[in-house]
């Protein structure tokens, strides 16, 4: 269940980050001027625009007629996304270009059926000793897909290529029906193997959680009142949004530096190979401890210095050196900063409980996602325009250090509210109810126990 699950989450991912891959040839590829940067922007800034209203559907789903029923829509639209997108692989005209665009509204519209059921989906399936992991694995490769889309989409669409470096027709098909063949595959598994839940509750909170009649009107009455999770809703949104800001505009930011394409790819994969370290070593270390905000705090702080590495590194022209730099600030980043929104999404759950994971997992999802969007706007905008000096009256992008130090400034305000969570002790409610359900049943396997000592000595 959660190889699918997972999957399907990679496949959004992957659908929304490709474009920015190529961002540089794709507009050559549809001959867009780069004056009309915004119009490639899009294809990133759909997920985060389409995610609010289409979030409030798929929570309504989750909660009132199932995980499976939520996934399986997901897996439809991304099914409806990859062909259609695939229609829109002609070369030379952008027109071409909005056909893609509309496939990747319908996979933007898939996202949050997916997203916003990470922890049910933990909660439905997994015990308290492999929750968080299994969240960590759903939440990750949501974020892996991305990194697999820098690692893979340049090399794919440049096959046939002339000069190694503009996108060929033949490059193009290959690389969205490949994503189009994937989304069909899963579509099938999704229909033939997913299931709702395993025939027993896999821990006391489940049972107790799902015993309980959610008003949504009145759950969130409650989260807004609850301190913990309205700090941890504003820090998430100022994190994840700026953190999602700077992974799709990775390649306009580099590029104006001296770094091409290729490189760009690279950062973006190595952000998704430490992060998959990093991801396992806090994940299994919640599981074990429960300290998500001691947790949290670290990857917070070392993530924070990892970004401002990278933004002074990033203020010089590519030499050897800076592009090492570059490459080791990412890397840090990568292993402290995807950690972050698994940590987070469990945290949020623990100081809501008995509250509907899809609830406090949907809010945190929806600051994170209008924080992107007000984010890359802001980015993108404050981009400066330079003379091109080949082509006379034109113009190409400029460096986007002001913008970087504007993501960066979001992104420590956010760390800097995660000492305020949850005071000096955190209260985890659900892990102390587990902790009280699994007191009593040792009670009443002693009284069981006695009793049958008793009955014993009677026979003797």
């Amino acid at each position: 269940m959660l190889t699918v699950f997972s999957l399907a989450g990679l496949l959004c991912s992957l659908y929304q980050f490709t474009f920015a891959a190529i961002q540089d040839a794709a507009m050559r590829y549809y001959r867009i001027e780069y004056t009309q940067l915004w119009k490639l922007n899009l294809m990133s800034l759909s997920y985060m625009i389409a995610y609010v209203p289409s979030a409030l559907v798929a929570s309504y789903i989750i909660d009132k007629k199932g995980l499976r029923l939520s996934v399986t829509i997901g897996c439809m639209l991304n099914f409806l996304s990859g062909w259609v997108r695939l229609a829109g692989f002609k070369k030379g005209h952008e027109y071409f270009y909005w056909i893609s665009f509309s496939g990747q509204c319908l996979g933007a519209l898939a996202q949050p059926f997916l997203t916003n059921a990470i922890t049910s989906m933990a909660s439905n399936w997994f015990g308290e000793k492999e929750r968080t992991i299994a969240t960590t694995i759903g939440a990750f490769t949501n974020i892996l897909g991305g990194g697999i889309a820098f690692g893979v989409a340049p090399p794919l669409a440049t096959i046939a290529s002339r000069n190694g470096r503009d996108i060929s027709e033949i490059g193009m098909v290959i690389l969205l029906s490949s994503q189009a063949l994937f989304a069909s595959l899963l579509l099938l598994l999704c229909v033939s193997t997913f299931r709702e839940r395993p025939p027993t509750p896999p821990s006391s909170s489940f049972s107790s959680s799902h015993n309980v009649k959610h008003e949504v009107r009145q759950d969130l009455l409650s989260l807004a009142k609850n301190r913990d999770f309205v700090i941890l809703f504003i820090a998430f949104g100022l994190g994840f949004g700026s953190f999602q800001a700077f992974t799709s505009l990775i390649n306009q930011i580099v590029v104006p530096v001296g770094y091409n394409d290729d490189d760009a790819g690279i950062m973006g994969l190595a952000i998704i190979a430490c992060g998959l370290v990093g991801a396992g070593i806090f994940g299994i270390s919640a599981d074990l401890t429960k300290r998500y905000k001691t947790l949290l705090m670290i990857c917070g702080v070392l993530s924070a210095v990892s970004f401002t590495c990278f933004c002074v590194a990033i203020m010089y022209q590519k030499t050897t050196t800076t592009y090492w730099l570059c490459i080791a600030a990412i890397c840090s980043m990568g292993l402290t900063a995807t950690a972050i929104v698994p940590l987070a999404l469990e945290a949020a759950v623990e100081v809501t409980y008995p509250i509907a994971e899809t609830l406090s997992n949907g809010l945190l999802y929806a600051a994170g996602t209008l924080c992107s969007i007000a984010i890359l706007l802001a980015m993108s905008f404050m981009q400066p325009q330079i003379p091109d000096p080949i082509r006379p009256g034109r113009t190409l992008p400029g460096s986007m250090q002001n913008a970087l130090w504007v993501a960066l400034g979001c992104f420590c305000t956010a760390i800097l509210m995660i000492p305020f969570f949850g005071g000096l002790k955190p209260k985890y409610k659900r892990y102390e109810q587990e902790l009280i359900d699994k007191e009593g049943d040792n009670h009443v396997l002693k009284i069981s126990l006695d009793k049958s000592f008793l009955r014993y000595h009677e026979r003797v």
